[in-house]
């Protein structure tokens, strides 16, 4: 069992008849405990156990050999591990079924059931917007809390999905004082990175036998009334129920429609959402060149305009890149390898960039690198990084021949008497041009 697992569930516990006053004693010990258990009897009580065992314990005769007492212990261990949601280590849904059929039969209105569902608000939308990581953080986070409010007595487990399920010995009112405390205690927490949710409570309670199935529907119910009230709140299928019969309703019926509003509302936000996502997709699209994931000439024109409207007493520099000898690598390796290398040529650029630069793709092989509130002497150091980086950087066509990639580079920096962003482009660019014609894979500032 894995050492999660084992700080939940702890070895298999021998209890030995003898150590019990009678077999009653004994049950009521083994019911009580989350572990699963080993119990060692006397063939005369062999019946009798076998009548009230719990399906994580198992029995064996005190007089059997150490071998098989041992061996059935470490299968106890195995299923055990095999009962738990590998996730947030509750009870698996086939062995939250089984709890809830068995402990179902057996309510009475001495010992009432009650069934406690808990779904997490709009946790689609968590793992949309902080990704699966933060979702799954959240679901063990959820499960802890439930482990530590709950009795020993209560059978925890995750139904499916954002959906958790408690199984407790109490009446009607006590599980709405433990859903209401669960909530609020959900409620208060969040995960390292700040991420906070709200659970939905549904509960349904027996006071004689009933099928555990039919305990599940009510208890569905109630949460789905819960849902439709808004959410963050408890709501019990008896208080349902009444008002439903109070205001001529049947309970089904009201129970539909809930589920209706519930799915309309899931329906409405998956949309909402959607389309966000797409706009926003559609507008990265719009901005970005394709190929090199830069942006595109008309996101640069529209964006340094801003910048140097902007940039009031903060120094602006701009920087012109250029590719050497472009044109000669499409002709001599052909188109492939020249998008190749661009890319690349581009992925070396971004890593030696800081987080304030960006760049936009002028046309072709030349691309404008804008670094806002940076002076000439630091935009300097920075682009003769750059610069560098390329030069040493092996680059390959796709028939893995090398090819050499270099840079011309231009900049300018912003001062009082420009009116227009163009002049400052006009001086970068012009400085570009000097290095071209100096030797290409230089610097050039203007003075």
């Amino acid at each position: 069992m894995s050492s999660a697992a084992e700080s939940l569930y702890s070895e298999v516990r021998l209890l030995d008849a003898r150590d019990f006053p009678s077999v009653d004693a004994l049950r009521i010990t083994a019911e009580a405990s989350p572990s699963p258990s080993l119990l060692l009897v006397d063939a005369i009580d062999l019946n009798e156990v076998l009548l009230w065992l719990d399906d994580k314990d198992d029995v064996c005769l005190r007089d059997s050999p150490d071998e098989l007492i041992a061996y059935r212990s470490k299968c106890l261990r195995l299923g055990m591990e095999k009962m738990l949601d590998p996730l947030t280590l509750v009870l698996s849904r086939q062995r939250l079924d089984q709890s809830l059929c068995r402990t179902t039969l057996d309510a009475n209105s001495d010992q009432p059931v009650s069934l406690i569902l808990c779904d997490l608000d709009h946790f689609k939308s968590i793992n949309d917007q902080f990704g699966h990581h933060a979702g799954d953080e959240i679901l063990r986070l959820v499960a802890t809390i439930l482990k530590q409010h709950c009795d020993h007595s209560a059978s925890i487990g995750r139904v499916g999905g954002e959906e958790f399920a408690v199984i407790c010995y109490r009446d009607g009112g006590a599980a709405m004082m433990l859903a209401d405390e669960l909530r609020n205690r959900v409620n208060s927490c969040q995960t390292d990175e700040g991420v906070s949710v709200t659970i939905s409570v549904g509960i349904a309670t027996a006071q004689q036998s009933i099928d555990g199935h039919k305990l599940m529907q009510c208890a569905d119910q109630a949460l789905y009334a819960a849902k439709a009230n808004g959410r963050d709140c408890s709501v019990s299928y008896h208080d349902l129920e009444a008002r439903s019969r109070e205001a001529g309703h049947d309970v089904d019926v009201v129970g539909l429609e809930n589920q209706a509003r519930v799915l309309a509302d899931r329906v409405a936000s998956f949309i909402t959402m959607r389309s966000r996502k797409l706009l926003s997709t559609a507008r990265q699209e719009a901005d970005v060149d394709g190929l090199t994931k830069f942006f595109n000439r008309r996101y640069l024109d529209r964006r340094l305009a801003d910048d140097f409207a902007n940039r009031n007493e903060c120094p602006l520099t701009v920087a012109f890149l250029d590719l050497d000898h472009f044109g000669r690598v499409n002709k001599e390796h052909g188109w492939p390898t020249g998008d190749k290398l661009l890319v690349e040529v581009c992925d070396t650029i971004r890593k030696h960039m800081r987080p304030t630069d960006w760049v936009g793709r002028y046309g072709g092989e030349e691309f404008c690198l804008v670094m806002p509130n940076t002076m000439r002497a630091e935009a300097r150091s920075m682009l003769s990084r750059v610069r560098e980086a390329v030069e040493t950087t092996e680059f390959n066509s796709v028939q893995s021949v090398l090819v050499p990639m270099t840079l011309s580079i231009g900049a300018a920096t912003a001062h009082a008497g420009d009116s227009r962003y163009a002049d400052l482009l006009d001086r970068a660019s012009g400085q570009a041009l000097i290095a071209k014609r100096s030797g290409r894979n230089q610097l050039c500032f203007v003075e």
